[in-house]
């Protein structure tokens, strides 16, 4: 049901929210859920628990998928390659709109973005969240509210 590569716009717009210090990085948490183990000696159940507990949107969707008796590190690392890939190229992007648009004026931002995605191949939707993905909350947040 799930692909391990899936790069659609779903998994652009859609956060995975992995509750730690980092929501964005699927590496981050795990180390997170290992270290909070390591500190209360969970057994391998406590850290299946605490793993799926803290998951949402998205990756609890895609959790909810495996089955309970799948061993802690036999989860992690589908939990890697299911979200490692989509993940960085994702951060990348966004890094790439925020540097784009703070380097220029608004209409040379998007069309640098424009440039981009159509090199990549992107359907127009893609670059409607690329370019909303790179404005500050305010900015982009105020264009979403008036169209």
């Amino acid at each position: 049901m799930f692909s391990t590569n899936n790069n659609n716009l779903a998994t652009v717009v859609k956060n995975r929210i992995f509750r730690n210090n980092r929501e964005d990085d699927p590496e981050a948490f795990i180390a997170y859920v290992k270290g909070v183990a390591a500190v209360s000696n969970c057994t391998e159940d406590g850290k299946i628990f605490y793993f799926r507990d803290h998951l949402s949107d998205e990756a609890l969707v895609w959790v909810e998928s495996i089955p309970w008796n799948t061993e802690f590190e036999t989860l992690c690392t589908l939990f890697l390659r299911r979200f490692k890939g989509t993940m960085s190229s994702i951060i990348h992007i966004k890094k790439l709109a925020r540097n784009i648009y703070e380097k220029g004026s608004f209409l040379s931002y998007l069309d640098q973005m424009k440039r981009l995605t159509y090199k990549a191949g992107l359907p127009e939707n893609v670059l409607i969240t690329f370019v909303l993905s790179g404005l500050p909350n305010d900015i982009g947040g105020f264009i979403l509210m008036n169209v």
